[in-house]
């Protein structure tokens, strides 16, 4: 019992972001569940460092040592619903909206809503051409290969339309 205790345990992967010799920032999974395969992402870079695409490929740095090397299942975040540029970098590294926390953070005595984004490893892979076939999420145990919901001649194109069609509850499922 002691043993699977102690995976339970929370575990922490910080790491600093270096840019051309500088640390600019601060990137990790926080409060890791090995257990459930699941940990917190959490980003800081510094304001002057922003705008130049740093926090986005350190996103996708952190998400394929979390999936690839780690192997966990999910990873997810919170943010402030008004930190638009930081909310496009999580968008843009694959992570999507799962829910709204109203009053959740508490800043110089106000409380503030807060977005919950959230990526799984199967999500993971398809966007970065690592796999083709997923589970149909509806549950019936079938598995869809997403490359007949693409359009287009790139690869991996359109993933939201993707996922739309997807998730559509079909006759036969």
């Amino acid at each position: 019992a002691a043993q699977i205790a102690a995976w339970k345990e929370p575990l922490d992967w910080p790491f600093a972001i270096i840019v051309e010799g500088q640390p600019v920032g601060v990137i990790g999974l926080y409060g890791m569940d090995l257990w459930s395969g699941k940990a917190e992402y959490r980003v800081l870079i510094g304001h002057e460092f922003g705008g130049r695409g740093i926090g986005t490929a350190a996103s996708r740095l952190i998400l394929k040592y979390g999936f690839g090397r780690l192997r966990l299942h999910r990873i997810w975040l919170g943010v402030t619903a008004g930190n638009v540029p930081a909310i496009l970098t999580y968008i843009g590294a694959g992570f999507r909206p799962e829910g709204v926390l109203e009053d959740d953070l508490v800043r110089d005595g106000q409380r503030f809503r807060s977005l919950r984004f959230g990526i799984l490893e199967s999500d993971w892979a398809v966007d970065n051409g690592l796999a083709t076939l997923v589970p149909c999420r509806c549950g019936c145990g079938k598995m869809i290969d997403v490359r007949r919901f693409l359009h287009g001649h790139r690869p991996f194109n359109g993933l939201r339309e993707v996922w739309a069609k997807i998730n559509k509850p079909r006759d036969g499922c």
